[in-house]
């Protein structure tokens, strides 16, 4: 049984996912060098794959925002001014420099030559200090120009930060920014990145089991829709006699002390 508490808007978001692809599924074109229902299976994996690093980023905002330690928001429109774009133009070839500067933010559109959308904020009272975060899925590498853009961000980010967050009201006495990449494939060095292993210590507080526990309910969102695709008698049967067992065992009250009827409701439940 689930230890956590998952917020009803992201189960919703995860639910409204997976319908998403099922409804997509009947209007997928198909591959020419991957006939019929495997094309269909094909496109519903890389979607899925798509949709997850969302969720990911849904979870890690959700889970954060339960700490007592923490003030967690997204900032979607983090204003680059003309002067903060061409001193961080010169950073780029030693991004450490970023850290020891304090361009003033503006919050005014009147200088902004653009805008980036930061997926979490992070701000401790207690250490005083502000993190900004992008998030990545992480399963795979990103190409020069990705990366290029990335660390400009993040150098971006770093010599704005501590003051977009003074002009919030709260006291900073040190402002950084990642780049987490979930599943460990890190196109940024180590002292830019953050992994799933990295997350609960850096934090501290807990965070990957609540992450892992909304991707298995993704996860088995996805492989119902698949074995749909690949065997529609055999899921369909298996729902048939899943419902059977189901109203058979409301019925009698024998769920929580029949151990036999209940590990055959485990089997057709799945």
């Amino acid at each position: 049984m689930s230890t956590f508490v998952i917020p009803p808007e992201l189960l919703e978001s995860l639910n409204t996912s997976a319908e998403g692809l099922k409804s997509a599924a009947k209007t997928f074109t198909a591959d020419p060098l991957i006939p019929g229902k495997y094309s269909q299976i094909t496109s519903i994996v890389s979607s899925a794959q798509k949709r997850h690093g969302i969720l990911i980023e849904q979870a890690i905002l959700a889970r954060l925002k339960q700490s007592p330690d923490l003030k967690i928001w997204t900032e979607p429109e983090f204003n680059v001014s003309a002067p903060a774009e061409a001193l961080i133009s010169s950073y780029l070839s030693n991004p450490e420099l970023a850290k020891n500067s304090d361009i003033p933010y503006q919050k005014s559109n009147d200088n902004r030559v653009r805008s980036m959308q930061i997926d979490l904020i992070a701000y401790d009272k207690s250490k005083e200090s502000i993190i900004s975060y992008e998030i990545k899925r992480g399963n795979g590498m990103h190409d020069s120009k990705s990366k290029a853009s990335m660390l400009k961000n993040l150098v971006c980010q770093q010599t704005l930060l501590k003051s977009y967050g003074e002009q919030k009201g709260f006291k900073i006495s040190n402002a950084d920014s990642k780049v987490i990449f979930y599943y460990g494939k890190c196109s940024l060095s180590k002292e830019y990145s953050l992994t799933k292993a990295d997350l609960d210590a850096h934090f501290d507080f807990s965070l990957v089991e609540f992450v892992e526990e909304v991707t298995e309910l993704f996860r088995q969102k996805i492989i119902k829709i698949v074995e749909e695709l690949a065997d529609p008698d055999a899921s369909e049967l298996k729902q048939q006699i899943s419902s059977i067992i189901s109203s058979q065992l409301e019925k009698h009250g024998k769920e929580k002390n029949n151990s036999q009827t209940s590990w055959i409701k485990s089997i057709f439940m799945k």
